[in-house]
């Protein structure tokens, strides 16, 4: 394990690397209608942005730790050889499908795809708290990273639309926030239905909160202005 730590550091050091020697941004030009060095406020950010990081909030509370996934994969006797290769090829569909997922935002817009994207994780999670056959599961397990290839860019796309240029730092900033406020009580929610419960009312919690979350996305314009 000291070995493989210390081998993952290798691709962290040149990463830096390419930040520090390859990697040049363009000159910021000054509106001259905006007051430099100003404080943005919440006020100034569009009630859409705010509406879409309700739905965000919403569907990240229902969005669990993946080990909860591979404990499952684990319970219906899949050894832990077995659950590491399984996530190594996870990964490969989520690499694949990101690029897809991309390309799709700049061909219909945001909203049907992260929508699409949330509607496969409900319905991950739904076969995940339905399904008890080994075969299953590891099939609907490589579905899921369709889930990040379609969501991953989608919302990072609709987060700018909503928000003045000015104000995307900030904008991003309210996103990855609620998105890290909602990682814990998420995960613990998930962790006590599954000890009180079981796996299939645990998972059933997750599948609602994103068909939830997916609704509110009804209620979000496309952009601003």
């Amino acid at each position: 394990m000291r070995g493989i730590f210390l081998l993952t550091a290798i691709p962290a050091a040149l990463t830096i690397v390419v930040l520090l020697a390859g990697l040049r941004e363009p000159p910021r030009t000054q509106d001259s209608t905006l007051t430099p060095n100003r404080r943005p406020a919440w006020q100034e950010l569009s009630s859409g942005y705010k509406r879409l990081l309700l739905a965000l909030g919403v569907f990240a509370l229902g969005g669990s730790t993946d080990a909860f996934l591979l404990l499952r994969l684990n319970a219906v006797g899949i050894s832990a050889a077995g659950v590491s290769l399984l996530w190594a090829a996870h990964q490969g569909v989520k690499v694949v499908s990101t690029y897809a997922g991309g390309a799709l935002t700049d061909r219909i817009g945001a909203r049907p795809v992260l929508t699409l994207g949330w509607i496969l994780y409900a319905a991950v999670y739904l076969a995940f708290a339905a399904v008890e056959t080994r075969e299953w599961l590891i099939a609907v397990f490589l579905i899921y990273g369709l889930y990040y290839g379609l969501t991953d860019a989608a919302r990072h796309t609709w987060v700018s639309l909503l928000v003045p240029a000015d104000l995307r730092g900030t904008a991003f900033g309210y996103f990855h926030g609620v998105i890290g406020l909602t990682a814990l009580p998420a995960s613990l929610l998930f962790g006590l239905l599954l000890q009180a419960f079981g796996a299939p009312v645990a998972f059933l919690s997750g599948a609602l909160l994103a068909a939830l979350a997916s609704v509110l996305l009804l209620s979000v314009p496309r952009r601003i202005g």
